[in-house]
């Protein structure tokens, strides 16, 4: 399987396409992804930024899922936690990994993140969605200054 995160705007992940909409009306810091009929998938709301994680997905099969991170830069890691405390994926930076095809135009080395997907949940609806559109809030967690941007991902 082969999931695609081609901008930070859409998401390809098997034959089925999401793309990011802002609310209606608009909330200050947060969008919701939408799949290729228009109906929503998951909520994002907030931001992992300045060492703050405070990013939360909700997603309606699921809850809300938050991004507790815990750790220093170079031996960081974060999890993805629902409603109920259970660890969906734990993320770390890894430095050394750089087999991993990345496209990215802003220069962050996101091969410096790996995702583990506890086995139960390999077959919930929206899993790759969550890991692919997650996995740069690790590195997020450690930028200053300035805003985001686009970024681009390819796990296969």
């Amino acid at each position: 399987m082969t999931h695609r995160f081609s901008k930070l705007d859409s998401m390809t992940v098997d034959d089925r396409t999401f793309a990011v909409r802002p609310m209606q009306p608009p909330e200050k810091e947060t969008h919701q992804w939408v799949d290729d009929v228009g109906k929503t998938v998951c909520v994002v709301r907030g931001d992992h930024f300045e060492r703050s994680a405070g990013t939360a997905m909700r997603f309606d099969d699921r809850g809300t899922i938050e991004f507790p991170v815990r750790g220093r830069w170079n031996r960081a890691v974060m999890s993805a936690v629902d409603e109920s405390g259970v660890t969906l994926v734990r993320y770390r930076l890894n430095p050394t990994n750089h087999k991993i095809p990345i496209i990215n135009p802003l220069g962050c080395d996101l091969r410096r993140v790996e995702a583990v997907v506890d086995p139960a949940i390999h077959g919930m609806p929206g899993i790759a969605l969550l890991v692919a559109s997650s996995c740069p809030l690790l590195l997020r967690y450690f930028q200053h200054g300035g805003s985001g941007g686009g970024l681009s991902l390819v796990i296969n």
